[in-house]
């Protein structure tokens, strides 16, 4: 069985991130472009680290191989 964790999400996981968010399954089922652009990676993950107080962002990974981000977005909204 795989040892699945979470950690904050690096611009080392840009790679992988394009290649994940690349996927025509990926962009049916996410808020994601598709074609994924070729800086999409490195922008989103720039902007996480950016504004930490908007979005906590995580590189999900089983048996320490990457297998996906997972966020949690945080409303700016004071209602």
């Amino acid at each position: 069985m795989a040892r699945i964790r979470i950690r904050p999400i690096t611009e080392k996981d840009a790679l992988a991130v394009g290649a994940y968010a690349s996927h025509e399954l990926v962009a049916a089922t996410c808020n994601v472009p598709h074609p994924y652009p070729d800086d999409g990676a490195i922008s989103f993950i720039r902007q996480a680290l950016e504004n930490p107080s908007t979005a906590f962002v995580f590189a999900v990974l089983a048996d320490e191989t990457f297998v996906g981000i997972a966020f949690d977005q945080q409303s700016t909204d004071a209602t």
